[in-house]
């Protein structure tokens, strides 16, 4: 057996060896921890960084697709106020005599035509029912129908300038055998005063005839009617049985208005209501509404006045009912008391 001197002397020969390999482990040990403790700060702060970027991304993509929308809505715009819309052309008319029509006026840009009458043609099974496509061969063989007898366009010119003279000089003049209607890009509605409400009218009817129709019956009607609208269907392309004849002044309009009912036989078959034109609803109730009007001030006496002896009445009946129910309570208070 070993002496404790021996135990000791081994003990001090190992001993710093020991305390340095711990030392070490405990060293290695933290370094460990803080080089993880970095990775992980470090992949936080990367994911940090990318959020932030794909938020900047997104935010970027949003913002150009209202920019984007904003430029196109004002390219839009601008361009509508180059834009003159033609009514009633001849049916013959094409992109290149149109531009030739307005070319007076200033540099015409471009000629969209519009609401032209298609008789129909056969297109591929897989694109049945795509009327645009219809439309695009009909016109392109020449397949016009009998809808109607005119064809719309749209003028856009390089200048805005150009539309209001192009506007005074080209609306209501006759081209071939029409008297075209030239208004603004978004055609404005007929001024109810001076407007009449054509009603019976056939599907197959024609902007021009019915002009001269009523051309034949007022007197100087080349200068008293200035323009005929008849409501179609969309697609289609018929007349919906309306329509709506734009006269000078009150005065035409009340003679048209005067026009015996017998006068009124359209293609001898089609007997013709005619009325005046009403305002819109809207306007209606504007008018209504408007405190300065001395018609809105009459009426608002007459309803107050009205409103007050409702009122009275209803105090009235009430004041009778409690008194009537006071008897009545009275009456059962005796009837127990004798009891």
């Amino acid at each position: 057996m070993f002496s404790s001197e021996a135990l000791a002397k081994v003990q001090r020969k190992f001993e710093p060896k020991a305390a340095v390999v711990e030392k070490k482990t405990k060293v290695s040990f933290g370094d460990a921890e803080e080089k993880t403790a970095s990775a992980s700060r470090k992949r936080k702060h990367e994911d940090d960084e990318d959020s932030h970027d794909s938020q900047q991304g997104e935010g970027s993509v949003e913002g150009e697709d209202l920019e984007g929308e904003a430029a196109d809505k004002q390219i839009r715009n601008e361009e509508a106020d180059r834009t003159v819309f033609v009514g009633n052309l001849p049916i013959s008319m094409q992109t290149r005599d149109v531009s030739l029509l307005f070319r007076p006026f200033g540099y015409v840009e471009s000629v969209r035509l519009r609401s032209v009458p298609v008789a129909g043609t056969k297109v591929p099974e897989d694109e049945a029912g795509n009327q645009n496509l219809v439309r695009k061969l009909c016109v392109n063989k020449g397949k016009l129908g009998d809808q109607k007898g005119s064809l719309n366009a749209y003028v856009v010119f390089r200048e805005a300038s150009s539309v209001p003279t192009a506007v005074t000089a080209m609306n209501n003049t006759v081209h071939g055998d029409r008297h075209i209607r030239v208004d603004a890009s978004t055609p404005t509605l007929f001024e109810p005063s001076r407007s009449l409400f054509i009603g019976n009218l056939p599907f197959l009817c024609d902007e021009e005839e019915l002009r001269q129709f009523f051309v034949g019956l007022l007197k100087r009607g080349d200068e008293v009617v200035e323009g005929v609208r008849i409501v179609r269907d969309q697609e289609t392309l018929f007349g919906k049985g309306i329509a709506y004849v734009l006269l000078k002044d009150r005065d035409a309009v009340m003679s048209a208005l005067s026009l015996p009912k017998t006068s009124l036989k359209y293609q001898k078959k089609f007997q013709l209501r005619v009325s005046q034109c009403t305002k819109p609803k809207t306007q209606r109730k504007r008018q209504r509404t408007d405190a300065t009007n001395p018609r809105n001030v009459e009426r608002r006496k007459v309803q107050d006045a009205v409103s007050r002896r409702i009122k009275l009445k209803k105090v009235e009946t009430k004041k009778k009912f409690l008194e009537n129910r006071k008897k009545k309570t009275q009456v059962n208070k005796k009837k127990a008391q004798k009891k």
